[in-house]
C-alpha cells in the first residue's frame, strides 16, 4: 500500500494549487493515477464526474460515478481499484484537513454531517447544483492562475474555497432531510452529540456491533440511556439502526466479494453459520445462499 502525502500531490506536474492546502486537478488519465493505486488518504478528495464513467473502491465498497455524480473521500479512508471509460472527464478538489480546521464554521458544519458522509459519500447533483459547483471551481482556478498581488489572490481563493464547501454542506444537508437518516445538524445538545457518535460508531465497525449493550459499553453509557436517546433523536430504535448497518455490511459481502458464507460468519463475528442464516432470513426473507444465488441470476 502506498503512502501519499499532501506534499507529494503538490509536486505533480500540471496541477494547480496555492499555499493554503488547496489543489485543483483537471484532465486526469488512467496513467497519472497509477501511483495513487491502493492508498490510505492523508487528505480529503472531492471528485466530480462531468462525463463518462469512473469506478473506484472506497473503504472496500465499490462506487460507480456517472455524469453529474460526486464522491467525497475523507482523510483516513482507503481508496483503490480505479477504472474509467475513455470519454471520462472529471474535476478533483484536494484539500488538507487543516483547511477545514482553520475555519470554525466549516469545522462545525462537517462535524454535524460527518456520519452521513461516511455512510453516503456519493450523490448525484441536479443541473442547478452542477452549475453552482462548476462556477466556483472555474472562479477558483482563475485566481490560482491570476498574476498580480498574490496575497489578495490567496485570500480570495481561501474565501472561494469556504464558499464552495459551504455550498456542498448545504446540498448534503438538504439530502439528509430527504433521507431516512435524521438531520441533527442543528442539534448541539448532549443527546445530539451522542446520536452522532452512535452513528459514527456503527459506520466505523462495519456491521460488527449487534447489541445495544455493546454500543453502550463502547460509548460509556448505559444501554437503557442510549436506547432512549437514539429513539428520541433518530426516530428509530437503536436496535433498528444496528440491524440496518449489519445487514448492509452483509449484503455488501454477499454481493461484491467471493467470501464463503463461513468466511463472512467469521469476519463479522457471528457465533455460527446457523445463527447467521436465521438472522439474514429474518431480515431479507431468504437465506444468505439464496440471496447470493438470486444476485448471480440477475447478472
Amino acid at each position: 500500500m502506498n503512502k501519499i502525502t499532501f506534499g507529494r500531490v503538490q509536486q505533480e506536474d500540471g496541477l494547480q494549487y496555492n499555499d493554503d492546502g488547496i489543489i485543483l486537478i483537471d484532465n486526469i488519465t488512467q496513467t497519472s493515477l497509477a501511483d495513487y493505486e491502493d492508498i490510505n488518504l492523508e487528505f480529503n478528495v472531492f471528485v466530480y464526474c462531468e462525463e463518462g464513467r469512473l469506478q473506484l473502491t472506497l473503504n472496500d465498497k465499490v462506487y460507480l460515478l456517472k455524469s453529474q455524480d460526486y464522491i467525497l473521500c475523507q482523510a483516513g479512508h482507503h481508496i483503490k481499484d480505479y477504472m474509467m471509460s475513455q470519454d471520462v472527464k472529471f474535476k478533483i478538489l484536494v484539500f488538507a484537513t487543516a483547511v477545514i480546521d482553520s475555519s470554525l464554521f466549516l469545522k462545525d458544519a462537517i462535524w454535524n454531517i460527518s456520519g452521513f458522509l461516511d455512510k453516503s459519500p456519493k450523490r448525484h447533483l441536479s443541473d442547478k447544483e452542477c452549475e453552482i459547483i462548476e462556477h466556483y471551481y472555474e472562479l477558483t482556478k482563475f485566481h490560482l492562475n491570476k498574476e498580480g498581488n498574490q496575497q489578495y489572490n490567496n485570500d480570495i481563493i481561501r474565501l472561494l474555497f469556504q464558499a464552495i464547501v459551504m455550498e456542498f454542506f448545504k446540498m448534503t444537508d438538504d439530502n439528509i432531510k430527504m433521507s431516512e437518516l435524521p438531520n441533527v445538524t442543528a442539534d448541539k445538545t448532549q443527546n445530539g452529540v451522542l446520536f452522532r457518535r452512535f452513528i459514527e460508531l456503527l459506520s466505523a465497525n462495519d456491521g460488527k456491533i449487534r447489541t445495544v449493550q455493546k454500543a453502550g459499553d463502547m460509548l460509556n453509557v448505559s444501554p437503557k440511556y442510549l436506547s432512549k436517546v437514539i429513539s428520541k433523536a433518530g426516530g428509530k430504535t437503536a436496535m433498528q439502526y444496528i440491524h440496518d448497518y449489519t445487514i448492509e455490511a452483509i449484503i455488501y459481502r454477499l454481493k461484491y466479494t467471493d467470501m464463503s458464507i463461513k468466511d463472512i460468519v467469521v469476519d463479522m463475528d457471528f457465533p455460527n453459520i446457523s445463527f447467521f442464516g436465521r438472522f439474514v432470513k429474518s431480515i431479507l426473507g431468504m437465506s444468505p445462499r439464496e440471496y447470493r444465488a438470486r444476485l448471480k441470476k440477475k447478472k
